[in-house]
């Protein structure tokens, strides 16, 4: 007997969130050639599967032009210069 996979939660949902957001209407190879990243790993990211180390988060806040924080949800602020400490 074959049984339906349940659905998980994101690992990460406030990343998920942004990291979507982002993304926009973009497609996922679109969305990867921009981060420099595997067309693979930015779904994964999207689908809440994976999350990037410390490293992918710099590059992806880079690339988008938002802050760390931002991506880690600590501020709803997507400027670069947002840091959690500001909204506290």
């Amino acid at each position: 007997m074959v049984r339906a996979k349940k659905e998980e939660a994101p690992r990460f949902p406030e990343f998920r969130r942004a990291f979507l957001e982002l993304m926009g209407d973009m497609t996922l190879q679109e969305f990867a050639d921009k981060l420099g990243m595997s067309r693979a790993t930015v779904g994964f990211y999207a689908a809440g599967k994976r999350i990037p180390d410390a490293l992918g988060i710099k590059q992806i806040a880079e690339s988008c032009n938002v802050s760390t924080d931002y991506l880690l949800g600590l501020t709803k602020d997507n400027s670069p210069q947002a840091r959690a400490v500001d909204v506290l």
